[in-house]
């Protein structure tokens, strides 16, 4: 800046000499003229030159201007999204904690029934014994003795249990109904259930026996076929092929069909291929 300025004081020192000359009769020499015409020339260059400098600094000033705008935008963006994220996944937490609440409401009130029917079970044994023992004819009517909740409300329950994965719950409603009402058209359907309780809780081996005994116990209802395909599938997972390929065939066979049936077939052209 400083050269800057010797340099205008120059030119105006040179072109007041010539003035200064001309006004007092004097003719400047060439090499003056030339001398000022160079410093113009190159004061105008110079001038161009910080002005293009400035232009070309507001233009990248614009582009970074306008790429932070952008950058605003796009985070305001990524913000507003996450503050939906947020409201969902409150939302969402009320309701699993709620549907939570309520799953252990329903088990807490079929563990009390549970408790109550158990109860009742003992006390109509103790009954029994001791009118077996005295020798009473009452001993054959004990329906009004005790309050056990009927075939349909513990299979209801057990199976309410089941489908919330309380297994072992769902299991002691079950094995309740086949104890205490041996002879309800609902035993074949508890037998089954009693299996995939028992599955569900991890022991298979005691499962495949329980599928095997519906299959045995009660091969006319619908249940069987069920617990047969089931029973296939657990000889799959021990390795015997052969043996699941026979309880396939039989299946196929006994119960052409059924809802299995279509499984069964699947199962049977995967093991033989």
């Amino acid at each position: 800046m400083l050269s800057r300025l010797r340099w205008r004081h120059r030119v105006v020192g040179l072109t007041g000499l010539t003035v200064g000359s001309l006004s007092a009769g004097c003719i400047a020499s060439k090499g003056d003229v030339r001398l000022v015409q160079d410093a113009t020339a190159a004061n105008g260059a110079e001038l161009r030159g910080t002005r293009d400098s400035l232009l070309l600094a507001i233009r990248g000033l614009q582009v970074a201007l306008r790429d932070a705008m952008g950058a605003i935008g796009r985070l305001n963006d990524s913000v507003q999204s996450l503050k939906t994220s947020l409201v969902d996944l409150r939302a969402s937490n009320a309701s699993d904690l709620n549907d939570l609440n309520d799953k252990f409401t329903r088990l807490a009130a079929l563990s009390d029934l549970i408790a109550r029917n158990l109860q009742d079970t003992r006390l109509k044994v103790d009954v029994l014994r001791e009118q077996s023992a005295s020798g009473s004819p009452a001993a054959a009517d004990t329906t009004h003795t005790t309050r056990l909740p009927g075939p349909a409300v513990l299979f209801s329950a057990g199976k309410e249990q089941l489908e919330n994965g309380a297994y072992r719950t769902a299991r002691q409603s079950f094995d309740l109904l086949l104890t205490t009402w041996p002879t309800s058209p609902d035993v074949p359907r508890a037998q089954f259930y009693v299996g995939v309780a028992l599955a569900g809780e991890g022991r298979r081996d005691l499962a495949d026996s329980v599928f095997r005994l519906v299959v045995s116990r009660f091969p006319r209802t619908p249940e069987a076929p069920d617990a047969l395909y089931r029973h296939a599938t657990f000889l799959i997972d021990r390795g015997d092929l052969s043996g699941a390929l026979t309880a396939i065939d039989r299946l196929l066979k006994d119960y052409p069909t059924s809802d299995a049936a279509p499984l069964a077939r699947d199962l049977q052209t995967r093991l033989r291929r």
